[in-house]
């Protein structure tokens, strides 16, 4: 077994303490035989679990075929970094293949499992969480323009040539 990528909860990614999470891999079947059916991932006992399940049941893979393995998570009470191993089993229960982590960074602003919430949350009918409001944020102005032209001020991403430094004319500019 190979690992291919994070598909949710990439190495170091910010969580809010106590929050529910995806963690998603994607594997693959690096060897020449197909898997038989049975085989798992099993934390290892290493690092932290962050869930109550031990083994994430895996589909019997064709050699090159890949996965994505899904468990549900919950993050630590505490701010801090937490990681934790998993390894795929056999169905006779020998470790193969690569060891996968979940690494993250458990912080008070942290964002991501809202983020998954917000991905999960069903959408209105223009493509939004609350269609009505989408409406009135794309007629309002802009509060900080003035006379409804762009104002020139450090940094702005306005179609005003600025240097970063308030100044326009970009002739004398390094």
């Amino acid at each position: 077994m190979a690992f291919v990528q994070d598909v949710t909860i990439g190495e170091g990614d910010s969580v809010s303490p106590s929050t529910n999470f995806t963690k998603t891999w994607r594997i693959r079947n690096s060897g020449w035989d197909n898997w038989p059916p049975g085989c798992a991932l099993r934390f290892t006992g290493t690092g932290l679990q962050m869930t109550h399940i031990d083994l994430i049941a895996l589909p019997p893979l064709q050699s090159g075929e890949e996965h994505n393995a899904s468990v549900e998570m919950v993050s630590p009470a505490l701010p801090g970094i937490y990681h934790g191993q998993w390894r795929m089993i056999s169905p006779t229960g020998m470790y193969c293949g690569e060891t996968i982590w979940v690494f993250i960074q458990v912080a008070e602003n942290g964002i991501l499992g809202i983020t998954q919430k917000m991905s999960s949350m069903p959408l209105g009918e223009h493509g939004s969480l609350n269609s009505s409001r989408s409406v009135a944020f794309q007629s309002a102005k802009n509060p900080f323009a003035s006379n409804g032209h762009h104002s020139s001020f450090p940094g702005n991403n306005s179609p005003t040539m600025d240097d970063g430094k308030g100044n326009t004319d970009m002739d004398d500019a390094p």
